[in-house]
């Protein structure tokens, strides 16, 4: 008899209730179908239906319906398998209450029916927005691109309703309406900020509009430093902050209009801040000075000036300047902990199956989230307990070593009776620790099946392979796999084995997800994994060395051929304090997932400028039940018979939710950053904003007339048939550092973001 479960959703909000239409009594015949929760307007919507001990020839079909049915498939079948039906959505439909209903009949007979609510969303695709620089000044031209792409990375030529530009004052500058972009899915436009009395100074917003989507990017209008009698400027460069086990060094640089270098005594003044109060000074000059020098103040020194046996969390402010002339340069620096902090990528609440290898991943950085390289190659600590059905503990101890990415993985293997474990890693001697705790998955019947990826960083284009290990009751022979990315069915095939191989397709980018299930004498087995699909390399951009031609640089771009290319760049002072108009392949990465209810393991490395580096590692289901695999995925389930779901007495209705042991939680505690379940399970999936005390490091350095360079439109509308050509932009004539990055567009290719933003190194003629 098929009869409905009603599930309770505990991480994935977005799942709804399965709702039976039409009991059936006495069926045989076996039927086990998988909906996804979202339907895409104009989109494909695939149905994996499973049927055993068919007998006669029947018809299934899937309906999508409201009050009257919108769209529907058939197809007859005679024999037992896997029939993946499926349905056209038409691109007019409109968010409503909408229905997917599943059934299987002869003549006027239904054999099975269930059915399930669908919420409606428009395909996903995505814009960015990006200027040629990120700072300017009055008067200059501001130049800008939005990007459309699907979420294949393909061109997305859709118009844009609205195009706003408003200065800090939130009143509306420019505006342009119902724009279509290029065939490469870009839009270009510019306009030019006029006097210092109209363009006001302080953070601008360009906001744009494409049906329910809205996006706003920043850019920011100053009055450089400059001097209008002479132009004279002076300049002060140092790190965007200081390790406690380092010295501050830095370099001033002073100059006149044409470059010039400013001679005579300088001054270099250190004040030291605590809370924002001044504990104390170190003063120096040089002379004589001929335009630049390097300075040096050791933390020895500034530990004595405050009279404090550590520096940390101080603010370090120095000030330049030249006898005799008006320019005083700036910046400013904390003073950070020199010690290793240990992270756990991924939550801290995790599923144990019994008998299986149990993966863990610690990354381990500075103190300000920067790579280690004096981590690499050293032992971490873990160390924890396992604890048993019958009561007994086991405590354990290991070392795992940080490899050269900066991540340690423990490869713990559980034993047959483990109800759950802690464990924790550190460095001997080191307050940092990362914690994590794992349960035991329930079960009806002590079976479970462990889902693995073979290949953890898998790219489009890759026939990756997948394998899974079962326990207790099923058949190893009677597993289907399903793919998922962005919420999304996208195929579904019946596995011979314990093995089978999927073949990475542009669809499955940035997180993909495989689920493999099987039902056996009426027990529903499931696991999931999720992992990252990399597509940077289907058109791979590169800005590489550049040389100056009288008042141009020219640097060499590569990309598929006859692709569009347009460049950004920003001089290397702003950069390294974290001030940049770069699309990053992270900032793809997180608008593209948004509908991943599952994604892969993930940690971010922050460096001195805005670019950001992550490394990704599969995660598997931590579902605690096997009803709560296909619910972390969005999906529904329509079975003839019921998929287990572990009992408990938490009340969802009045916001009661279960940990893995099964006590609950209220949902006003889930994310509030400390632990009620003893798993943590109410802490599970959450994101938790670090706070930083510091000066931001967008305001550690002054704005100069040289970091406000006039850009020119930085495009190549075509790369030649080798994908080669060149990107031309004015620079002043004087040595400086640039740093630039590049996007590619191409109709057939798609998009390309630069993997990491390229340094051009500008020599004096």
């Amino acid at each position: 008899m098929a009869f409905l479960i009603l599930f309770t959703t505990i991480l994935c909000p977005l799942a709804v209730d399965v709702v039976l239409a039409v009991p059936v009594v006495g069926a045989t015949t076996s039927f086990f179908a998988v909906t996804q929760n979202i339907l895409f307007s104009g989109d494909a919507y695939l149905v994996p239906v499973k049927v055993k001990d068919l007998g006669e020839p029947v018809t299934l079909r899937v309906d999508l319906l409201t009050s009257d049915i919108i769209a529907s498939v058939d197809h007859e079948i005679s024999e037992d398998g896997l029939y993946t039906l499926v349905l056209q959505v038409p691109s007019s439909l409109e968010a409503a209450d909408h229905f997917i209903s599943v059934k299987a009949f002869r003549s006027d007979e239904v054999i099975f029916e269930q059915s399930s609510k669908v919420r409606v969303e428009v395909t996903l695709a995505s814009f960015f927005v990006e200027t040629e620089k990120p700072v300017y000044q009055p008067g200059q031209q501001v130049y800008f691109w939005i990007y459309g792409m699907n979420k294949n990375l393909l061109p997305n030529t859709d118009k844009y309703d609205e195009i706003f530009v408003f200065d800090p004052n939130d009143e509306l500058i420019f505006g342009w309406y119902d724009e279509t972009p290029s065939a490469e899915g870009v839009v270009e436009r510019n306009f030019n900020l006029g006097t210092s009395n109209q363009a006001i100074e302080g953070n601008w917003r360009i906001h744009v509009t494409r049906g329910n989507l809205q996006k706003d990017y920043n850019f920011r209008v100053v009055n450089a430093t400059s001097y209008p009698d002479n132009l004279e400027f002076v300049n002060v460069s140092m790190p965007i902050k200081v390790f406690e086990d380092e010295d501050l060094w830095g370099f001033v640089t002073a100059k006149n209009s044409t470059g010039g270098l400013i001679s005579g005594i300088c001054h270099v003044n250190l004040l030291i801040r605590l809370d924002g109060e001044e504990k104390g000074n170190i003063s120096t000059f040089y002379e004589p000075f001929n335009g630049e020098a390097p300075f040096r103040f050791t933390m020895d020194e500034i530990r004595e000036a405050i009279n404090r046996y550590s520096a940390v969390g101080a603010e370090l402010y120095v000030e330049a300047y030249v006898e005799g002339h008006l320019p005083v340069g700036w910046a400013l620096a904390p003073v950070l902990a020199e010690d290793l902090v240990v992270h756990l990528i991924g939550d801290s609440a995790r599923t144990l199956k019994p008998n299986q290898e149990l993966n863990i991943q610690f990354a381990v950085s500075r103190s300000d989230g920067s790579r280690a390289p004096r981590a690499i190659g050293r032992l971490l600590t873990i160390q924890g307990n396992e604890h048993s059905l019958d009561g007994t503990n086991a405590p354990f101890q290991g070392n795992i070593i940080v490899n050269l990415q900066g991540v340690a993985t423990s490869n713990y293997v559980v034993g047959s009776q483990a109800y759950s474990l802690e464990m924790t890693a550190f460095f001997p001697g080191q307050v940092s620790h990362a914690s994590v705790s794992a349960t035991r998955m329930h079960s009806e019947t002590n079976s479970y099946v462990q889902l693995t990826i073979e290949d953890s960083h898998p790219k489009v284009g890759d026939d990756v392979k997948f394998s899974f290990l079962v326990t207790g009751n099923a058949n190893e022979n009677d597993f289907t796999y399903v793919v998922m990315s962005g919420g999304k069915v996208l195929e579904a095939d019946e596995v011979s084995g314990l093995t089978f191989s999927v073949a990475m397709k542009r669809e499955m980018f940035p997180e993909c997800q495989v689920l493999v299930y099987s039902q056996h004498d009426g027990e529903t087995l499931a696991d999931s994994v999720s992992f990252h699909v990399t597509a940077d390399h289907l058109n791979s951009v590169q800005l590489k060395e550049g040389t100056v031609v009288q008042d141009r640089l020219e640097v060499n771009v590569t990309a598929e051929p006859h692709s569009y290319v347009a460049g950004s760049m920003v001089h290397h002072d702003l950069y390294s304090r974290g001030i940049s108009p770069f699309i990053q392949p992270l900032d793809i990465d997180e608008a593209m997932s948004s509908l991943d209810t599952n994604a892969s393991r993930k940690h971010v490395w922050k460096t001195d400028g805005r670019w950001q580096e992550a490394v990704h590692f599969p995660a598997p289901s931590p579902a605690m039940d096997v009803s709560k695999v296909f619910k972390y995925l969005d999906l529904n389930t329509m079975s003839s018979d019921a998929v287990w779901e572990v009992s408990h007495t938490c009340n969802a209705s009045l916001g009661w939710f279960p940990c893995m042991d099964l006590t609950c939680f209220h949902d006003e505690h889930r994310c509030h950053g400390y632990n009620v379940c003893r798993d943590r399970q109410d802490e599970m999936g959450c994101v938790y904003e670090i706070s930083d005390q510091h000066t931001p490091v967008d305001q550690r350095t002054q704005i100069l007339d040289q970091h406000t360079e006039e850009g020119i439109p930085w495009i190549i509308r075509s790369t030649d048939e080798n994908g080669e050509g060149i990107l031309r932009v004015h620079v002043r004539d004087e040595q400086t550092t640039w740093v630039s990055s590049g996007t590619a567009a191409d109709v057939t290719s798609g998009y390309g973001f630069q993997s990491s933003p390229a340094v051009l190194n500008i020599p004096s003629n």
